[in-house]
């Protein structure tokens, strides 16, 4: 499940560990920081994405003579080492909670955070930014500007809140101000892009965001559970939805400026009518 300590000091790019949690602390997009980073994790997806693929193919080529002996379960198995020995990149799902510890989203991932854990499963990641876990104990991560969360789930959890504001900063520059937070609890909805060999590719315009439920701040949307179980059963199903199913949480894109979008309109108005006109002779 989820191991401690080592995860307190994050994790450098390139180190592989298989069977991570998808509820994850997280105070860092990339680089030193006190919790797993958002790149350690999709470098990892990707590394894990092409051993599977290498593993199927291996399967699929000791298996192809084994026709004459075809079962369903033998034919469930090859239909998905097929699939996966086809991977050559695709999307994935990132999900951020930005939530202070006092809110109604972290008492419910205390009391019920191993459910997520295996709701979520292998399908999408969910980041917590600004929490990292440790075993440190209290008192060295008092000293080091962390705060104690809870005591269920998140009994080792620590959250330090300098983090919190330097998470939130990245994804405000990053996305444009696509999201801006609001200082209650935000659901903020990305896609990234996972090629077969490369970096990483985030869509920062494709952010999505709103505030999940928390009624001491008087907010009435879903809930941190309905978030996980409606994002999962989207992608699960492969409904495709733009909102993944929490709509009643996200907003619809951001667009882009009206007086740009028609500035941009005229420009090829004009180029068009420039193109037609030197087409003519002169004087008709």
């Amino acid at each position: 499940m989820v191991r401690k300590g080592v995860e307190a000091f994050g994790l450098s790019q390139g180190q592989v560990h298989l069977g991570l949690p998808t509820v994850i602390p997280a105070t860092g997009w990339d680089g030193d920081a006190r919790g797993w980073t958002v790149l350690d994790r999709m470098q990892d997806r990707q590394a894990r994405m092409l051993n599977a693929r290498t593993q199927a193919r291996r399967r699929l080529e000791r298996d192809r003579d084994k026709v004459f002996l075809m079962t369903a379960a033998l034919g469930m198995r090859q239909w998905r080492d097929s699939v996966a020995a086809s991977w050559s990149g695709g999307f994935n799902l990132l999900a951020f909670v930005f939530a202070p510890p006092d809110t109604e989203p972290i008492r419910m991932l205390d009391s019920r955070g191993e459910y997520f854990d295996i709701r979520s499963g292998n399908t999408w990641d969910l980041f917590f930014p600004g929490y990292y876990r440790s075993d440190s104990g209290d008192s060295f991560e008092r000293q080091s500007g962390g705060h104690p969360v809870g005591h269920g789930f998140a009994r080792d959890w620590f959250f330090n809140p300098r983090e919190f504001d330097n998470f939130r900063r990245y994804i405000e520059t990053e996305s444009a101000g696509r999201w801006q937070y609001s200082g209650e609890s935000d659901l903020v909805v990305a896609t990234a892009y996972l090629p077969e060999v490369g970096d990483v590719t985030v869509d920062w315009e494709s952010v999505r965001s709103g505030q999940v439920t928390d009624s001491g701040a008087g907010t009435h949307t879903l809930t941190l559970g309905s978030v996980i179980e409606k994002i999962s059963t989207d992608l699960e199903q492969e409904h495709g939805e733009e909102s993944y199913g929490v709509s009643a949480v996200v907003s619809p894109p951001v667009a882009k400026d009206a007086s740009h979008s028609g500035r941009e309109f005229m420009v090829a108005v004009l180029a068009q009518l420039a193109a037609a006109l030197a087409s003519k002779p002169l004087g008709l």
